[in-house]
């Protein structure tokens, strides 16, 4: 799996124009939705972590920790014949199946520690229409870094609607999903293993 650093990629400009993209924070996300951890392979390991742990707050990285250590947690509780409960797709993406190109389209500040980016996807299968969507990046300065807090998924960006959900959509924010999915691994509790029986 490709391994691509990212500690110091996310450095922006340090004044972002309304009016015209940032030509560095362009190549970096689209640099980051290049991972393949991110594009449709499931986090699953601390590997994985690594890969993404510079490009993202710390506070969503220990979110996504966690989640890495529930899914290990339900896999070795679930009984031999029951699936256990984790992610099997992409956790960035509004299609579960992940996408086939993302673009960085605008950035719109909100202070000089917070701004949005709309990233369009467009997701090509030979056996179904092209599929295309927005999702919303809400970025964070730490440092002289610009670094992904949340994401919005699924969003309408100036003429092209949200996609209709037709279940096999990611929906309200990558936060949202990371603790619905906690929500539900509370079930998946290793139970203490018996005393041997008494002789």
């Amino acid at each position: 799996m490709r391994r691509l650093c990212l500690a110091g990629l996310l450095l922006a400009a340090p004044t972002l124009h309304a009016d015209s993209l940032d030509v560095r924070l362009k190549t970096q996300l689209e640099q980051f939705y290049q991972l393949g951890v991110v594009n449709s392979v499931p986090l699953t390991t601390r590997q994985d972590l690594r890969q993404i742990q510079d490009a993202v707050t710390p506070s969503l990285f220990r979110a996504l920790q966690q989640m890495v250590a529930a899914q290990k947690r339900c896999g070795e509780t679930a009984a031999q014949d029951e699936k256990p409960l984790g992610f099997e797709n992409s956790v960035f993406s509004t299609l579960y199946e992940g996408y086939s190109e993302a673009t960085l389209v605008a950035l719109q500040p909100q202070d000089g520690q917070h701004l949005q980016a709309i990233m369009a996807f467009a997701y090509r299968d030979s056996s179904s229409p092209e599929v295309r969507w927005h999702d919303q990046l809400s970025l964070r300065r730490q440092g002289s870094q610009w670094r992904i807090d949340d994401i919005q998924f699924n969003v309408a960006y100036q003429q092209s609607p949200a996609l209709p959900n037709n279940g096999w959509l990611a929906s309200g924010t990558l936060r949202q999903t990371l603790q619905s999915f906690m929500q539900e691994a509370r079930g998946c509790v290793r139970h203490p293993a018996r005393p041997p029986a008494a002789k």
